[in-house]
């Protein structure tokens, strides 16, 4: 897990409870900071950011291929449902709004082998990992077939279905 993505999130939180006091949010951040690091130093533990980097950003737009051809046909038309506007309770109103838009997920996991084997990425479909070594010595699988062997501050980006690490050592993870 980056510094930036722990930034991110505590940013997010904090933005979020509206703490504008400078000293209550240097508190929180110690405390969330706090949290983190205790969840990451958990054995076997794989911690996942998932932020809304853009809030404010609108939902993709897609454009498809096919549709009309030329101007629009000013012809008649088929009558469209009846609409009518019920009066009703205000008690009775139910109103259930759904906004999707694109989220951006920052999937950093933690790597801590000890003469063991732990998957980085399980799929159908091939996907593109950058697998870092922070202490020791590992090995990257890449669909079963030894790809890489990482020792301290080396990188490497693989992509297959199936992704492991094998050796004695830490380090992390992250699509590309």
């Amino acid at each position: 897990m980056r510094d930036d993505d722990i930034d991110d999130l505590v940013d997010g939180i904090l933005d979020a409870l509206d703490a504008s006091d400078p000293e209550l949010r240097e508190k929180l951040r110690e405390s969330l900071e706090r949290g983190i690091d205790l969840a990451m130093d958990q054995p076997g533990a794989n911690v996942e950011i998932q932020l809304d980097l853009d809030p404010d950003a609108g939902p993709d737009v897609v454009v498809l291929d096919g549709g009309r051809v030329g101007p629009p046909d000013d012809g008649p038309r088929e009558p469209g449902p009846d609409l009518t506007v019920l009066d009703g309770d205000a008690d009775d109103e139910h109103v259930h709004v759904e906004v999707r838009g694109r989220t951006v997920r920052a999937r950093t996991g933690r790597i801590d082998v000890h003469d063991s084997t732990q998957a980085v990425y399980v799929g159908a479909a091939p996907r593109l990992y950058r697998v870092r070594c922070f202490q020791g010595a590992l090995m990257v699988l890449a669909d079963g077939s030894p790809v890489a062997e990482l020792r301290h501050g080396q990188t490497t980006d693989v992509e297959a279905a199936r992704i492991e690490v094998h050796g004695l050592g830490t380090g992390a993870y992250a699509p590309v």
